[in-house]
């Protein structure tokens, strides 16, 4: 789900059973970097800029994938359109940017809109492209919160991909470590409506940034539209090194979800009987609440 949603394609190669030979020789050309090899074959179908293959990548999308900068701006020149989208919703600056590709990123932003350099954030920071995050903020202007239509921001979209340095980068910026995704989007069949970047840690296991999401402040039980806490994905998951984590920053064992679900039951219907053990445990550790006498007077139960 989200951002990180791989291609419907692997893109190391076009899909040749799917692609006329011509867009086969020129996306092979480009692959390579072969400039003069893209030039000719242009100068034969220059219509061919505007075509996309099986993917709906296009030659710029292509060039900008390799990170062959001279061959964007060699595309942008002969009127390549820099905004068109692939199946996957991404635009070339997006894909330079998931690549970790700066040149050809800065070759591209001139012409990208605000939004698009908030999504070609978000895709830098998927797969953890420290520099091209610094730069998309520090020089292309773009947004540090930006969560698109799914609400997920970059910290998210790191959370999600277990970039644990950058999400540091990007809290040492500022970043709100509370940032939800959307709680609702009509048509999409999701479940991760509301959910924190610490729900996406721990989803994903991934144990250092789940304490360095705490460390920064991220409250230990953040409740999803459903009530689902991180404590209740953790146990569900079997993750142990996660929940004990999270129980020692005070997260709730009995605390329970819409559905009446507590971790602690989840960890039990799922078949995790050591994260079982150790929930039980720390019920068991839990201090007594005080009883009152009754009636209660001021002074009873004072010494």
């Amino acid at each position: 789900m989200l951002v990180a949603t791989p291609p419907p394609f692997s893109r190391g190669a076009p899909i040749r059973h799917l692609v006329e030979p011509f867009m086969v020789n020129l996306i092979d050309a480009i692959r390579r970097g072969d400039t003069s090899t893209v030039e000719a074959l242009l100068d034969t179908e220059p219509r061919a800029l505007g075509r996309g293959d099986a993917q709906g990548m296009t030659p710029l999308m292509w060039a900008a994938w390799h990170g062959h900068s001279a061959l964007v701006h060699l595309l942008l020149g002969r009127g390549a359109v820099a905004s068109v989208k692939d199946a996957r919703g991404a635009t070339a600056l997006m894909l330079a940017a998931e690549r970790g590709h700066l040149e050809a990123a800065r070759a591209l932003e001139p012409l990208a809109s605000s939004n698009e350099r908030g999504e070609a954030l978000r895709y830098a920071a998927s797969s953890g492209r420290i520099e091209l995050v610094a730069w998309l903020l520090d020089e292309a202007g773009a947004e540090l919160e930006y969560g698109g239509a799914d609400g997920k921001t970059p910290l998210t979209c790191a959370a999600l991909g277990g970039h644990a340095a950058l999400a540091e980068e990007l809290l040492r910026r500022g970043t709100n470590v509370e940032a939800r995704s959307s709680s609702f989007l009509p048509f999409e069949n999701r479940d991760d409506f509301g959910w924190h970047p610490l729900h996406y840690a721990a989803d994903r296991r991934h144990v250092l940034l789940v304490q360095l999401l705490l460390d920064a402040g991220a409250c230990v039980d953040p409740e999803t539209t459903e009530g689902t806490t991180p404590l209740m994905i953790s146990a569900r998951r079997g993750d142990e090194d996660s929940v004990r984590i999270l129980l020692r920053a005070g997260a709730d064992p009995l605390r329970e979800n819409a559905h009446h679900a507590s971790a602690l039951s989840l960890s039990r219907t799922s078949g995790k009987p050591n994260i079982t053990r150790l929930l039980e445990r720390r019920v068991e550790d839990r201090p007594l609440a005080p009883v009152l006498q009754w009636p209660w007077k001021p002074g009873n139960g004072r010494n």
